[in-house]
């Protein structure tokens, strides 16, 4: 079973060497799986070292504006959202 940290571990440690990554790269197994939850939450929102990084850099060029949000931001209002729509009746797995 692969999932899509060691599918993107394995890519990052072989980048440099085309032939081993494409012999030896295994394609994620398809499991439920849920990028906010699996992959900004559990890692890079929680992490020390990644957590203040931005993560979404918004270049307004009109109003020569810039917005920046790290992980844990987004995670945040990531949050605010899904408890939003929890109030509203919806329930993990709906479609909208």
């Amino acid at each position: 079973m692969t999932t899509f940290q060691e599918a993107r571990a394995f890519l990052l440690q072989h980048r440099t060497d085309y032939g081993t990554a494409v012999k030896g790269f295994r394609w994620p197994d398809p499991v439920p799986f849920n990028w906010a939850l699996d992959w900004f939450d559990a890692g890079l929102a929680g992490n020390a070292e990644s957590r203040d990084r931005p993560a979404l850099w918004i270049v307004d060029a009109a109003q020569d504006r810039q917005t920046k949000l790290s992980f844990a931001a987004l995670s945040r209002r990531s949050n605010q959202v899904a408890n939003f729509l929890r109030a509203q009746g919806l329930k993990r797995g709906d479609h909208l």
